[in-house]
C-alpha cells in the first residue's frame, strides 16, 4: 500500500525551535512526516537525560554555540554544518513498533541515502568494544550507529508518546573542530556534498525504500502555537535547561 507522508522543510533555525517544532510535530501527528532541517546560530543539544553541572557551557557559548536540551536521549551533539532529519509517526505506524524497528528501518534509509552521495557507511553492529559514555554523542558508538572508516557519521535518538513516535538524526557534511574524531560526509564522499545534495538522497531513498509519496508541507497553525509554548515552557527556559 502507498503511504502518504508530509514532507517539511524549514529554514535555519535556532536550537529552542528547532527541537519545540519536533515535539510538536509528534505531539499532534496524524500523518507520518520527514523533516529535514539547519542550525543558526551553531548549538550543543544536550540529550534528555544528560547531567551538565560538571561540565564547561561556557567554552561551548565561547565558540558561538547555543544551549538546548533535546526532547530524546543520548549524548549531546554540537550542530554545524550538518543535515539534521526528523521522522514523526503516529506510535501505530510500523516504524514506531520498537526500537530496534525503528533503528534498523531508518538507518538503513539514511545509509541508502547516503551512498547515493558516493559514501559507503554501514550500521557498526555487534562488538566486543563497549566503549564508556562520553559527554558528547559523536565520540562514542553502539551496535545501532552509522559508521564510516571508523567514525561515528550519523547521531540519532528516540521518543515515544502514546500518541506519537519521533527520531531524529545529525548527519554532519563538514568536520567540526569541537569533534575531531567525528565522521562527516564529505570525509570520504568524491566529490562535495551540500544540504541539497543529501537531502534529496533522503527524500529519494525513503521514497524508494518505503513507497512513499510525499506531500510538500509546512508546519500547521496548532503545531507553530505548540512549539511557540513549548520554546516558553521548555526550550528558551534555561531553568529547564540546566536541571540536571
Amino acid at each position: 500500500m502507498v503511504e502518504r507522508w508530509r514532507f517539511i522543510e524549514t529554514p535555519p533555525l535556532d536550537g529552542a525551535f528547532n527541537m519545540a517544532l519536533d515535539e510538536s510535530l509528534m505531539s499532534l501527528v496524524v500523518l507520518p512526516v520527514l523533516r529535514c532541517y539547519r542550525w543558526f546560530p551553531p548549538a550543543l543539544s544536550l540529550g534528555y537525560f544528560q547531567e551538565t553541572v560538571s561540565v564547561d557551557m561556557e567554552s561551548y557559548r565561547a565558540q558561538g554555540y547555543t544551549i538546548v536540551r533535546r526532547p530524546t536521549g543520548g549524548g549531546a551533539i554540537c550542530h554545524k554544518d550538518e543535515l539534521t532529519f526528523a521522522v514523526v509517526t503516529p506510535v501505530s505506524h510500523q516504524i514506531a513498533r520498537s526500537t530496534v524497528t525503528a533503528y534498523q528501518t531508518i538507518h538503513g534509509i539514511i545509509i541508502a541515502a547516503l551512498e547515493k552521495v558516493g559514501v559507503k557507511a554501514f550500521v557498526r553492529g555487534d562488538s566486543a568494544e563497549d566503549p564508556p559514555e562520553r559527554f558528547l554523542c559523536f565520540e562514542r558508538t553502539i551496535s545501532c550507529d552509522i559508521v564510516c572508516e571508523g567514525r561515528k557519521l550519523v547521531g540519532s535518538a528516540q521518543r515515544r508518546t502514546k500518541r506519537g513516535f519521533l527520531q531524529h538524526g545529525s548527519i554532519p557534511l563538514e568536520m567540526n573542530p569541537l569533534v575531531p574524531a567525528s565522521g562527516f560526509v564529505n570525509l570520504t564522499a568524491p566529490r562535495k556534498v551540500t544540504y541539497e545534495d543529501l537531502k534529496e538522497a533522503i527524500f529519494l531513498a525513503f521514497t524508494e525504500k518505503m513507497g512513499i509519496i510525499f506531500e510538500a508541507s509546512q508546519p500547521t497553525d496548532d503545531e507553530l502555537a505548540l512549539a511557540k509554548k513549548l520554546i516558553a515552557e521548555k526550550y528558551a527556559n534555561t531553568e529547564w535547561t540546566y536541571r540536571r
